[in-house]
Formats: C-alpha cells, structure tokens, sequence
C-alpha cells in the first residue's frame, strides 16, 4: 500500500496535508529541511518501537491512517513519558539518557508540541546547532 510506505519516509506535516487532502489536489505544501530532518527523527523512532500489530488485521484506508498518524504524533508530543512507557522496546526505555534525548530532540523539532508546522527558528544556525548537537548524542 503506497500511503503505508509513504508515511514512513514523509515527515508528519507533508503526510498529514497528503492524507487530508482528499480531492487529490496538486500538493501547495513543499518539503523543507525542517521536514527532512523531522523524516531522519522519525525513522530512527521507527526503528526504537515495538509495535506490534495483528497480522490479520486489514489494512488501513486514508481516514484510518490519517486517524493513526495523529494519534501517534499527538502521542509522541504530548504524552512524551506515555508514548515511551506504551511503544519504547524495553531495552530502550530503560535507559533513561536515550530517553531523555529523544524528549530533548522532540523539543527541538516541535516546540509548543506543534507537529504539523515548522519551529519558529527551524532556518536559523542556532536551531540546527541545537539538532546536530542531539544527533550527535545518539552515537555516543
């Protein structure tokens, strides 16, 4: 399913305008590097999680899958320690720095627990400097 694959590599902002936009009109919405980012943060989210899901389930429609990425995304910003507690491997949300940089990355990428627009800074030197410097301490 093209939607399935296509949310895993589009930032939620970019995925969120695709899916709502029913009438299948041209996109006026472009990727920027505050979205290219959003898409490296949230794969490596993807590939932390243990989701596990029915496999007779059947698969998500555009209303469900635009239903599913707002809660996640709601989730992941706004009930940060919930998100962790529910969908972390245990392996991961035992270690309290790795969580403490991811809360720090979602800071930085979606102040003011807004996902579906770029931070304010999101062009300025310093808000990238803040994003390298979070990057970095996930390969230390």
């Amino acid at each position: 399913m093209l939607l399935k694959g296509t949310l895993r590599t589009m930032p939620p902002r970019l995925a969120y305008y695709m899916l709502s936009n029913v009438r299948n009109r041209p996109q006026t919405i472009s990727r920027t590097p505050w979205d290219e980012m959003c898409s490296i943060f949230l794969c490596f989210i993807h590939a932390i999680l243990d989701e596990r899901r029915d496999p007779d389930a059947p698969p998500f429609d555009r209303q469900a899958t635009l239903a599913y990425l707002n809660l996640r995304m709601d989730q992941l910003v706004e009930e940060f320690e919930g998100f962790c507690t529910l969908y972390l491997r245990p392996l991961y949300e035992a270690n309290s720095d790795f969580v403490s940089r991811i809360q720090q990355a979602i800071t930085v990428l979606f102040p003011n627990e807004v996902w579906r627009k770029p931070a304010p800074d999101a062009e300025s030197l310093e808000w990238w400097g803040k994003m390298r410097g979070i990057l970095d301490s996930f390969v230390v």
